[in-house]
């Protein structure tokens, strides 16, 4: 008798077959020409769409989510860092770092907690005081800058 063994779903893939079925559905959305939401605020209109396009990628990854956690772990697996999430934060990292190396680990934290605190900001300007431009742009520039600072400071010093 031979048993099967079920392999873990990926939830990268998961979140994609989301995106695909809601880019679907808000093309069919926008083809029928209806309209969705009558807001008098872009930051309505913003969560609205983000609601209506984001729900079926985190139904998807909380499905594959559930159905992982209970399939045990292959201790043989080899886990490959993907190209893109090692760019947002790496992967691969030295054996013995040097205090410059240290210190470029540490100025991408600090960065990073700083692009999250503009993001944060950003929303709480979007949502309570609906000011879209200065909203948009928190989170834009500020915390998508501060990220990318912070990230480059890492590959220099860290070599990451």
């Amino acid at each position: 008798m031979t048993t099967r063994t079920s392999v873990r779903w990926s939830l990268g893939r998961a979140a994609f077959i989301g995106c695909v079925i809601s880019a679907v559905l808000v093309a069919m959305h926008f083809a029928r020409g209806v309209e969705p939401y009558p807001s008098q605020t872009l930051a309505g209109q913003i969560g609205y769409w983000l609601g209506y396009a984001g729900i079926y990628p985190i139904i998807f990854v909380i499905i594959a989510a559930i159905r992982n956690a209970f399939i045990p772990k292959d201790p043989n697996a080899e886990r490959r860092p993907s190209v893109i999430g090692n760019f947002f934060w790496p992967a691969t990292f030295k054996a013995q770092p040097s205090g410059v190396a240290r210190f470029g680990r540490v100025l991408h934290w600090l960065f990073a907690m700083g692009a999250a605190a503009f993001v944060i900001g950003g929303v709480y300007t979007l949502f309570a005081t609906y000011d879209t431009n200065t909203g948009l742009a928190l989170i834009a520039f500020g915390g998508g800058i501060c990220f990318l600072i912070g990230r480059a400071l890492r590959y220099i010093l860290a070599g990451e």
